[in-house]
């Protein structure tokens, strides 16, 4: 057995924030999971990470070559911090949701059941509110384009209509919380604030298209579609759609510090719906690129993805030596320099261990 590495004086210093800001006086913050001292550089960054998001849970796992090579768990999964985190415990990913839509949309291609050139207006066969729509552009977006962030919504000009769920509610006149299709039927009378294709703008909203896309070409609910053909195979058994409300939630999950109603987790289903453990993130990296695309074995390529919502942090990487690394936590404080942070204190973790890939 390799002794362990010394953590950087980075890691040393984040490692008594850590200590100081997440456990209680005098309290260590307990480690689940049995691992050798091969891997501390990893236990210091994550409780360095835990401190930067203010988190109070937290999940790593790192596979290599299809193989499940370290499994973890930190902190307290339960507000009262009664309840160790363990390896396994599901967490919410938010965007990371995006892989695994683009990954169904692929094989559904793959399929035949339709093309990247497709117009998602006309495979779907939604009408906008009164019948008219808000931009005849609309008829022009294609599957690739909602891929690829290109449709032509810019959430910075509008907003983020996956956010506007009391707008949508009473401009629909609807009787209940709206549905991911309400969405996408509200949005169809709404302008576009580019024309599709012309740039790229990072869009929600496309991917909550594509899993109504999903729904269409396959003949099953988004969930369903994803289980059986996604999760299933790869053995995912901690993955499925989160819920808004703690009573809702399954057991095993961690609490999150944001109210239930902050927004609403059921109409994010295809771009940010998805909660699940670190380890089954690996196992998705293991069968498929973040892009979406099949991933074939020995095949090595540099990927990252962030995910975040309020009460979650989420990074799955896929580094150029083969090794991926999935990191969850149930906090974002920090915003977007909090996702610099953890890809700069995973990549030191590893650039601390020898051997390296393990």
């Amino acid at each position: 057995m390799n002794a362990p590495a010394t953590p950087s004086p980075r890691l040393f210093l984040l490692l008594t924030l850590a200590l100081a800001t997440t456990g209680r006086a005098g309290e260590p913050i307990p480690m689940t999971g049995n691992v050798p001292a091969f891997w501390k550089p990893f236990d210091d960054a994550m409780l360095a990470i835990l401190a930067e998001s203010k988190a109070s849970a937290g999940t790593l796992a790192v596979s290599f070559e299809g193989k499940l090579l370290l499994e973890r768990g930190y902190g307290w999964s339960d507000k009262d911090r009664t309840r160790s985190t363990e390896p396994g415990t599901p967490m919410r990913i938010a965007s990371v949701s995006k892989p695994i839509t683009g990954a169904a949309v692929k094989k559904l291609i793959a399929a035949g059941k339709f093309t990247y050139e497709t117009t998602f207006f006309d495979s779907l066969g939604f009408q906008p509110p009164g019948g008219k729509l808000g931009d005849p552009r609309v008829r022009t977006i294609t599957i690739k384009q909602l891929l690829e962030h290109r449709g032509g919504w810019d959430r910075a000009k509008f907003g983020d209509p996956m956010f506007m769920m009391p707008k949508v509610r009473a401009e629909l006149q609807l009787g209940r919380a709206p549905a991911a299709a309400d969405v996408v039927r509200w949005m169809l009378g709404q302008p576009l604030q580019f024309d599709p294709g012309s740039t790229s703008v990072y869009s929600n909203f496309g991917y909550c298209v594509l899993g109504r896309v999903i729904e269409k070409a396959s003949g099953q609910t988004y969930e369903q579609y994803v289980s059986e053909t996604i999760l299933k195979p790869l053995g995912m058994s901690n993955t499925f759609l989160s819920r808004s409300a703690a009573k809702d939630r399954d057991e095993r999950e961690v609490w999150y510090p944001c109210k239930d109603d902050e927004f609403s987790i059921e109409v994010m289903d295809a771009h940010g719906g998805w909660t699940c453990s670190a380890a089954d993130l690996c196992r998705f990296m293991d069968a498929y690129w973040i892009n979406g695309e099949p991933r074939k074995k020995g095949q090595k390529a540099n990927w990252i993805f962030f995910g975040s919502l309020p009460g979650t942090t989420s990074m799955a990487m896929q580094r150029g030596d083969g090794v991926n690394v999935a990191v969850l936590v149930n906090n974002r404080a920090g915003g977007d320099k909090l996702l610099g942070k953890i890809r700069q204190l995973t990549e030191d973790a590893a650039k601390q261990m020898n051997p390296w890939p393990p």
